[in-house]
């Protein structure tokens, strides 16, 4: 028996001659089965969410959605929401997978009304050691995807992009990166 790779994620085994077309064909059933759920969860719209009516918020009051994001000109993928803490303001979050933590430049967090702040949260970052802030948000939605109560981090340095970072990720269902598209399932 010997393998054969095929792109980064299909292995293709030699097989004895007998097994050959019970195999494919049984993978062509899987992959046929594999598009259609793709096709009903995602419907196929390319818009940016898509809920399923069908589905009722479970005992966290997650919905089932799908929110889908593509790559910008940097090779970042980038999300339109909103959050609250004593005001409400529209942003667009660079999603960052590496950042432990939402973070949001000083200036966004000045346009929600966080005050008081003292900057001495010590974090690494890719350009060092920076310092930020410790807030909480009242809400944060991108999609049609909540979360309340949340912790984030303000940053005192210069950060130009609020980030979404894994507080927030990691409530998620999943996030899959496939070609050049993002796919948080809520």
């Amino acid at each position: 028996m010997s393998d054969l790779a095929l792109g980064s994620h299909v292995v293709v085994r030699a097989l004895p001659a007998r097994t050959v077309p019970e195999r494919l064909g049984r993978m062509a059933r899987v992959a046929g089965a594999g598009l259609l759920l793709t096709l009903l969860v995602a419907g196929g719209t390319g818009s940016e969410t898509q809920r399923q009516p069908d589905k009722q918020p479970d005992r966290h009051g997650h919905g089932t959605c799908v929110i889908q994001a593509t790559p910008g000109w940097s090779g970042n993928y980038f999300l339109d929401g909103s959050a609250s803490a004593a005001r409400s303001a529209r942003l667009h979050f660079m999603i960052d997978t590496g950042a432990s933590e939402v973070v949001l430049p000083r200036d966004v967090a000045e346009r929600l009304g966080l005050r008081n702040l003292v900057f001495d949260r010590p974090s690494s970052t890719a350009n060092g050691i920076a310092y930020g802030a410790h807030a909480t948000l009242r809400a944060l939605t991108i999609g049609g995807f909540t979360v309340s109560d949340l912790p984030v981090m303000v940053d005192g340095g210069d950060l130009d992009s609020p980030l979404l970072g894994m507080t927030f990720l990691s409530r998620l269902r999943a996030v899959e990166i496939e070609a050049d598209r993002m796919t948080l399932f809520c």
